[in-house]
């Protein structure tokens, strides 16, 4: 085995040792009133997978786990993460907030609206952030028993639709290696429009706002548009923002009005149909 694949497979099994410690924490922390899904590949569209650590079923929300067993200092400066050496690193936010994207995402397709909140779970107690956000859902090794015990103290009894939409992902599953990562989707398998911020189900233009029927949620157009465009590159991070892509990103939504909002807050480069905003 060469020094890559050394290196690989080191990467693997510590990765794999953090889950292992995390479902540890799952087990002596929370009752048996909740379903957890571990160490899932979903099979979402043919030839895409969707992979994800841990999902956490409660009543009114499905918790999903992006499990890291970084060790040593990393610093977060906007949307960039560093090691101590000032090496960059892949954003592991921007990882979650794909996965969350798709999970709503295949839930939906499959019929169901439940809340999902995203969090990624730092396990190792050696491992420090500088210039975090409290804001972030970013939970460290000495917050991971309190962050469970506030979970388990508002766990109620499920549903039957729990128990089917579990059963739907695990029908999903593919089997593999627990060493193994399959990240891969594509723009022509998700479905277009703009999502509820509250309960991901798609709304509906009203005037100046967009509107959510199932819950009630109201947001300005322009604020949802943005919303978007930030979906759209956190999904597709080497595609151009286009006012023609915005458009038929968010389901439809009139050409004019994306553009006037990607005016306003992007910069235009180049000119006529190669045009587009960063």
């Amino acid at each position: 085995m060469n020094l890559p694949d050394l290196k690989k497979k080191h990467h693997l099994e510590k990765g794999y040792a953090g889950e292992k410690r995390f479902d540890h924490w799952l087990e002596t922390e929370l009752s048996s009133s909740f379903i957890v899904l571990k160490d899932l590949t979903l099979d979402v569209q043919s030839s895409n997978a969707l992979q994800i650590d841990t999902l956490l079923f409660s009543e009114k929300t499905i918790y999903l786990f992006e499990v890291k067993n970084y060790e040593g200092d990393f610093s977060i400066n906007g949307e960039k993460w560093h090691s101590i050496t000032g090496t960059e690193i892949k954003s592991p936010l921007q990882q979650l907030k794909r996965s969350e994207l798709l999970l709503n995402h295949f839930c939906r397709e499959l019929g169901y609206k439940i809340p999902i909140e995203a969090y990624c779970i730092f396990v190792n107690p050696e491992f420090h952030l500088f210039g975090c956000n409290p804001q972030q859902p970013l939970i460290f090794s000495t917050q991971i028993k309190r962050f469970l015990k506030k979970i388990n103290n508002h766990s109620t009894k499920l549903k039957a639709q729990h128990h089917k939409l579990a059963a739907a992902l695990n029908s999903y599953k593919l089997e593999k290696s627990p060493y193994s990562r399959f990240p891969a989707y594509s723009y022509d398998t998700l479905k277009k429009g703009v999502p509820c911020p509250a309960c991901r189900t798609f709304m509906l233009p009203s005037n100046s706002k967009m509107v959510c029927d199932q819950c009630g949620f109201v947001e300005k157009l322009g604020a949802a548009i943005l919303r978007c465009v930030q979906e759209f590159k956190i999904l597709f991070p080497e595609e151009k923002i286009t006012v023609a892509g915005i458009s038929n990103w968010t389901g439809g939504l009139s050409l004019k009005t994306v553009q006037r909002v990607l005016k306003r807050h992007y910069r235009l480069t180049g000119s006529g149909r190669g045009s587009f905003y960063v």
